[in-house]
């Protein structure tokens, strides 16, 4: 009976080293699956063979810094870009680390979208000194924005190119309207619209655009509240209070 009671025993232990040693065999495989799964994945998007549509190899310079040919003749508007990496973490791609986006569509006046081909005259396309938003060519001037965000990123604005005028980087007007950033400033006078360079209380340059009416946040009218919340100093604040807010 004893001698039988310890052979049950030892029949015991053996089948369960048996069994620990199948499940710790098939676990080892999981984890190697899973292991050369993830370098699968990591390898894709470190391929050396993805082309990047961003990449200034593929395009030949028509204009210089402007604008781009391919190898089907398409024209590009080249711009820089700044790649930011995602809040939710993660890396940059190959094409996501080239500084450089190339634009081959405008919007147009008639609110379509053409390619860049079809509506610019690249013998007198050029950018409009003092500014890196407006572009002209002898027919139209164009904007270009990438913040705020606008589809088409590039496009035709209302404004004559024999007289257009670049107030700063952002404002551009003629004889009729005032645009920031390509965006029309509603009910701005033309002719008195004009900028002018503040120091704050700590030195610092504070530009502000105004005509005869507003001082202008952006494409609209300060409010009073936004006005008073400027870092200026009290007699340029009471000054300019008492001309347009009064």
């Amino acid at each position: 009976m004893e001698n039988t009671k310890k052979k049950l025993i030892t029949y015991s232990l053996l089948l369960s080293f048996l069994i620990l040693g199948c499940t710790s065999k098939d676990n080892s495989k999981t984890e190697k699956k899973t292991y050369l799964g993830k370098n699968s994945f990591k390898e894709q998007f470190q391929d050396t063979s993805i082309i990047c549509k961003n990449d200034p190899s593929l395009y030949k310079e028509i204009v210089k810094n402007l604008l781009y040919t391919d190898s089907i003749s398409n024209i590009y508007l080249k711009r820089k870009q700044q790649n930011m990496i995602s809040p939710l973490g993660g890396e940059l791609t190959k094409c996501e680390k080239l500084p450089y986006s190339y634009i081959d569509y405008v919007g147009t006046l008639n609110d379509s979208i053409a390619f860049i081909k079809d509506i610019i005259k690249i013998d007198s396309f050029k950018r409009i000194e003092n500014s890196n938003t407006y572009f002209t060519d002898h027919k139209y001037v164009y904007a270009y924005r990438d913040y705020p965000v606008c589809y088409p990123a590039f496009y035709q604005i209302n404004i004559n190119p024999k007289y257009n005028k670049v107030i700063d980087s952002f404002y551009i007007k003629d004889k009729l309207a005032v645009y920031w950033k390509g965006i029309k400033v509603g009910n701005a006078d033309s002719k008195s619209f004009k900028s002018t360079v503040f120091k704050s209380k700590k030195g610092e340059k504070i530009n502000l655009a105004y005509d005869k009416n507003y001082i202008y946040f952006y494409d609209k009218p300060y409010s009073i509240d936004r006005f008073e919340n400027l870092p200026l100093e009290k007699n340029i604040l009471d000054s300019l209070r008492n001309i347009y807010f009064k």
